[in-house]
């Protein structure tokens, strides 16, 4: 896509559209891949507030250089700040290498407080037939157990999964898109087998979900979702902010967090699945959201969001 194209887009974007709630990162962050590339997308990143195995945040994310889905596996990077990012000692990526058929996309990633172990998600997707949500596990983030197979559903009907542990329960949020786009939500005991579908209200006039990602400030705060939207008249991916004080009914504003119509060139072209942490005792929440240029080019920036735009 031609940066004239994109610029001319954008000014019309502007006149048309609600600009971003949020100031863009001016710069996207240095995410060292193991193709060399240092192009990611989708990132999901877990902060534990102090080290854990050596490092406080933990990222999993896949490179997407210019497109490539034979690339698009998971991988580890760690950071102490958030900011500087680079993968564990001792560990080799990606985690699984590239199936023979179809592609993997969409990690998401939990600590799970029994076990002690990272439980990571990921989706195989074999286009137009069949999609598998598959697990790995690890108790110190550097040895990964065997890929296991969670869920096969049938292409297109579960995209972006997003986890979070409550209580002894596993709880997963997912985008349909075969019949929808709708949001879902399941309910495991094990993060193995799932109850059945629970429906999702979504209050968000004029456009559909996409890729979602979730938590919860403490035990008994509300929910917040970052998610990457599409526009229901077409035009460039939108991140929003939710809020919910159930698992079932999410609510956004009126303006979307961030806006590919007024970003820097280097997510001007769309915006996509983005993650974030939010600790009781900091006055803003942490973002890292993925961002695409007029030259396929993916990657993520950081932003702190002050507490008054987490009100959806």
């Amino acid at each position: 896509m031609h940066w004239r194209w994109i610029r001319f887009r954008q000014a019309l974007g502007r006149k048309l559209h609600w600009p971003s709630r949020l100031a863009h990162a001016p710069v996207p962050l240095d995410t060292p891949t193991y193709d060399g590339s240092g192009q990611v997308t989708h990132p999901d990143v877990l902060d534990f507030g102090s080290p854990w195995q050596g490092h406080r945040f933990w990222m999993v994310t896949t490179p997407y250089p210019f497109l490539d889905d034979t690339l698009e596996n998971p991988s580890i990077l760690v950071s102490q700040d958030g900011i500087s990012w680079q993968p564990p000692v001792g560990l080799t990526n990606p985690l699984v290498e590239a199936p023979s058929t179809g592609f993997h996309a969409d990690p998401d990633m939990i600590w799970h407080r029994q076990s002690g172990e990272l439980w990571l998600y990921y989706l195989h997707t074999i286009r137009h037939d069949r999609q598998y949500l598959m697990r790995l596990r690890s108790a110190d983030g550097i040895h990964w157990g065997e890929p296991e197979t969670i869920l096969e559903l049938p292409y297109q009907t579960i995209r972006s999964p997003a986890l979070l542990q409550q209580g002894d329960e596993i709880w997963i949020w997912t985008v349909n898109m075969r019949d929808g786009p709708k949001l879902e939500f399941r309910r495991s005991h094990d993060g193995v087998a799932w109850q059945e579908v629970e429906p999702v209200v979504l209050e968000l006039p004029g456009y559909n979900p996409s890729h979602i990602d979730l938590i919860r400030e403490g035990t008994a705060g509300p929910w917040h979702m970052v998610m990457q939207a599409e526009p229901k008249r077409g035009g460039p991916n939108v991140l929003f902010w939710l809020v919910s004080e159930d698992p079932h009914h999410w609510r956004g504003g009126r303006r979307p967090l961030l806006s590919p119509h007024d970003a820097p060139l280097w997510a001007a072209q769309t915006l996509y699945r983005s993650s974030m942490t939010l600790h009781r005792d900091e006055p803003f929440a942490r973002l890292w959201y993925a961002g695409r240029s007029p030259a396929n080019e993916n990657r993520i920036a950081y932003r702190e969001v002050p507490r008054s735009l987490l009100h959806g």
